[in-house]
């Protein structure tokens, strides 16, 4: 059997080995507190003050063409200086926004169109619209009604372009 002075060493060479085991393992914990990076304190909640809504300006008012199915917000001040069942043209000093859906009309339009460069490519709805430069710095363009199925011509004045595709709407 073993004796006692077997046993001590048998004892010290496992106690050497537990302090060795136990160093290797504190420098593995030391090195890993050192890369730690504490997490980020959360941003406190802040209360995130909405604009209240407006009432809507009187110096604009909707202009709406039943026949050609389209509806847009223009200044008030534009008269309508013609409207037939194909056609509108609204007028203000010598601005003029020309609304046409006459089926021939609009084919011839867009022929000549189609062989100009556009000037910009809107995205009216689910529909990329070309808008080309007109002369007397006015825009024109011609878009699907999705509703009816008709083709649209718009002349307006470049000014006024953003602000009619903006509010454009379609109706029966």
């Amino acid at each position: 059997m073993l004796n006692a002075r077997s046993l001590t060493f048998i004892f010290s060479l496992i106690a050497l080995l537990m302090f060795i085991v136990g160093f290797r393992y504190g420098r593995k914990v030391d090195t890993a507190e050192k890369t730690y990076v504490p997490p980020t304190p959360r941003p406190e909640a802040t209360s995130i003050s909405f604009p209240t809504p407006t009432p809507f300006s009187q110096e604009f008012a909707y202009f709406t063409h039943k026949d050609c199915g389209i509806s847009f917000v223009l200044p008030k001040n534009y008269e309508e200086q013609k409207k037939s069942s194909d056609e509108a043209r609204l007028k203000v000093l010598d601005e003029e926004i020309v609304v046409n859906c006459n089926k021939k009309k609009v084919a011839e339009i867009r022929l000549a169109l189609a062989d100009l460069q556009e000037e910009s490519v809107e995205k009216i709805g689910s529909q990329k619209v070309n808008i080309y430069t007109a002369p007397g710095n006015k825009d024109r363009w011609v878009m699907l009604n999705n509703v009816d199925q008709k083709y649209v011509y718009f002349l307006t004045p470049k000014s006024l372009t953003p602000l009619i595709i903006k509010t454009l709407g379609f109706e029966r």
